[in-house]
């Protein structure tokens, strides 16, 4: 019994494998569709970047809190590469995938990461924000702006 059932076990993987590899062939034939594109060859849609730069500007404004600011801001920059177009690996962390999603770009990677690193000391630090960082991460984001409309 046990000799049948790993039979039928290993039949129904082989079938499966088989069956996926059957529909790449047949979306190979009719071209590539989107779920299957690779993500690091998708183009992120920058009118949304420039959107969620907007936003997290409103977010770090609306904040009186220098942590808040901060982390409503990277959120709002996070919520705009997730609607960019690139589809996003399961294992990337929102965090990972934003930073790849604006690495795709003519953006500065400086201000890219030190608006992260301002974003994990706000998120994970016990002594919080500062105004100072509040200013700081307006002038990535400024920079994230510019490299967006050039």
């Amino acid at each position: 019994a046990v000799v049948g059932l790993l039979g039928y076990g290993l039949r129904m993987v082989r079938s499966t494998w088989q069956d996926r590899a059957k529909r790449v062939e047949e979306d190979a034939d009719g071209g590539i569709p989107g779920s299957v594109l690779a993500p690091d060859t998708a183009m992120p849609d920058v009118v949304e970047l420039r959107e969620g730069i907007a936003e997290a500007w409103a977010r770090l404004a609306e904040h009186r809190e220098p942590t808040d600011a901060i982390q409503a801001a990277w959120v709002a920059v996070e919520d705009a590469a997730g609607r960019s177009g690139v589809p996003r690996e399961d294992s990337a962390t929102p965090t990972e995938f934003t930073v790849a999603v604006l690495d795709r770009t003519e953006v500065d990677p400086a201000a890219i990461r030190t608006l992260l690193g301002l974003y994990h000391r706000a998120r994970y630090s016990t002594h919080g924000a500062t105004v100072a960082d509040v200013e700081l991460a307006g002038r990535c984001l400024t920079t994230l702006a510019e490299g967006l409309d050039a």
